[in-house]
């Protein structure tokens, strides 16, 4: 305790020495950082605990965090969790927790993908993710065009021209969404044939592994 103390005066002491910034940068880590962070980092904890609290309860027979595969993906979403600021990536990170609490056996590090899935999509990424699984009519044909664009265009009105480009781009160069017509799509299930942007296999299992366990 002594110890954390003394580096913060030390660390508190050294940004008031700099010019111009050290005022300012000083009453934000001394005041407001600290306090800030404690509180995120009680209410994740606390939300995540009841979280855990009702999958042990109701699944006990899958249900297992004495391992090393939980204690390292607990690790790394809190971490990650606490330098975050929007709520839905926080409530991501703690789903995949809880998630993360039942035992799944994957040949493959698919858990590792998600977590840095959510790190690097937008949010706005994301919940496009998530309406096209769930059947949302922005992915039908009525669009007009087989372009990525015009569809977050509809979505997203006002949002600038080229934003909406690099994020369809790039959950379509993922392999996260897919247009029926590919030859990815041929070899899943589509039950809805006049889709034409569909959610891949990889893709359901983001959104599933991300969504509040029921």
């Amino acid at each position: 305790m002594e110890k954390n103390i003394h580096i913060k005066n030390i660390s508190t002491a050294a940004l008031s020495a700099i010019p111009i910034f050290g005022g300012p940068l000083s009453v934000i880590f001394d005041k407001y950082l600290p306090e800030n962070i404690e509180n995120k980092r009680n209410r994740f904890l606390k939300d995540l605990n009841e979280s855990l609290m009702f999958i042990q309860e109701k699944y006990p027979e899958k249900y297992n965090i004495e391992n090393d595969r939980f204690i390292s993906i607990f690790v790394k979403c809190v971490k990650l969790a606490m330098e975050e600021f929007k709520i839905e990536k926080i409530n991501y990170f703690k789903n995949i927790i809880v998630n993360s609490s039942l035992e799944i056996q994957h040949t493959f590090d698919l858990t590792t993908l998600y977590i840095n899935w959510v790190q690097e999509l937008t949010v706005d990424q994301i919940k496009l993710i998530i309406d096209i699984d769930n059947i949302d009519p922005i992915a039908y044909k009525d669009v007009g065009s087989a372009d990525i664009y015009r569809l977050l265009k509809k979505i997203y009105p006002n949002a600038p021209t080229d934003y909406l480009i690099v994020i369809g781009q790039d959950l379509v160069s993922k392999k996260i969404i897919i247009h029926s017509r590919s030859i990815y799509a041929t070899e899943m299930k589509n039950e809805h044939k006049e889709k034409i942007w569909l959610l891949s296999d990889l893709g359901k299992g983001f959104v599933g592994f991300i969504s509040e366990y029921s």
